[in-house]
């Protein structure tokens, strides 16, 4: 062979490696070092599911439209080659066999993915390369050709659960007929009214409660009680946007007999007051109201709250607001659990004293898997 031949096959060889890529995703512009690849991202993301507007929920399966076009090598090279279209540094591709330049991938090529972590502005990475297989036959990327990339807002879903109340003294002689209560909006969402407040026992069917009350939990003495799925939301907030949720609770014993005396319903009293608190201002430290309902008319026998509090959670931080956030508090474990201050409220006399109560509640990040 030639000297000349053999420049010619080497020129050929080379020319077949610095294929002419562009790979569309979004806006901008990028290239891999070393080649004449342009990367002009065009398209935007949308979802699979559920949802075909941004921002998407974290984890969530969706599918990234792409555009990759194939142009001649160097000395205008046409090899016939197999592109792949991956997921950066995953297996996760799309397979284009036998691309001969100029190409076009098909209109509306997508490539399915799961969403990433909840953020701002969080980006997606493709790369288009010559595909590649290991011993097991799995399709990889090879040498690569072009990336390209967009951003997508990605929310984090999650809700607000009552866990548990523990009485260590109960309000009544021996035990406490005990009602409950939860209600929780985001900032500028409307408060619910006391009628469209949900009185059943959990587990809820409905996706998103937003307040209930007051739901029985039976004549019960000291110890640790449990509820079922007892929660308010589901919210859904993309992290650092200027939103916050302010949740409140509160128990009340509510036992004597409704024969004598005027017929008031203190519960419905109570819930009122509840929700009054969900538009209060909040600086992120519970709000312990139990005396404001303690002091109301009405009460009866043994009667009366045994806990109430508020509590603000932001999704934020700023000059004046330090408070963990929400993201903060979730993002390794996926929820936050924490115990209220004990609740200690004067009974009437004859009764058995101060009662001592504790809640324990959770955020729970529905949209978290583990990393």
């Amino acid at each position: 062979m030639s000297i000349v031949s053999i420049r010619t096959q080497r020129a050929l060889t080379a020319a077949a490696f610095s294929i002419l890529a562009t790979l569309q995703l979004g806006t901008g512009l990028a290239q891999v070092p070393h080649d004449v690849t342009h990367i002009q991202p065009t398209a935007i993301l949308s979802l699979k599911h559920p949802l075909e507007t941004t921002p998407v929920r974290e984890h969530s399966p969706i599918q990234v439209p792409f555009r990759l076009e194939i142009r001649p090598g160097l000395a205008g090279a046409k090899p016939t080659i197999d592109v792949a279209v991956c997921e950066e540094n995953t297996n996760n591709c799309l397979e284009f066999p036998r691309v001969t330049p100029p190409w076009t991938s098909p209109l509306g090529s997508k490539l399915p993915i799961r969403a990433p972590v909840a953020g701002a502005a969080m980006p997606i990475t493709f790369v288009a390369c010559v595909s590649s297989r290991d011993n097991s036959q799995v399709l990889g990327c090879g040498h690569q050709l072009a990336s390209g990339n967009t951003k997508v807002d990605v929310a984090m879903s999650f809700s607000v659960f009552f866990d548990s109340f523990t009485i260590q003294h109960t309000r009544a002689h021996n035990k406490d007929t005990t009602f409950y209560y939860l209600a929780g909006v985001e900032n500028r969402q409307k408060i619910p009214e006391a009628h469209s407040c949900s009185g059943k026992l959990g587990p809820f069917i409905e996706s998103n409660v937003f307040c209930l009350g007051p739901t029985s939990a039976g004549d019960i003495s000291d110890g640790t009680h449990k509820l079922s799925n007892i929660r308010v939301g589901e919210f859904e907030w993309v992290p650092g946007s200027t939103k916050s949720v302010t949740f409140a609770f509160a128990t009340v014993n509510y036992g004597t007999p409704r024969g004598v005396g005027p017929v008031v319903d203190m519960r419905s009293i109570a819930l009122n007051h509840v929700l009054s608190k969900l538009d209060a201002p909040n600086s992120g430290v519970l709000e312990d109201f139990t005396s404001e309902i303690n002091d109301l008319d009405g009460w009866r026998g043994c009667d009366g709250p045994t806990a109430a509090g508020a509590k603000r959670i932001f999704n934020f931080r700023d000059s004046s607001q330090q408070e963990p956030t929400i993201d903060e508090l979730t993002r390794d474990s996926g929820e936050f659990t924490t115990s209220s201050k004990k609740f200690v409220v004067p009974s009437q006399t004859g009764c058995g004293g101060s009662s001592v109560y504790q809640v324990r509640w959770t955020v729970k990040r529905n949209s978290w898997k583990q990393s």
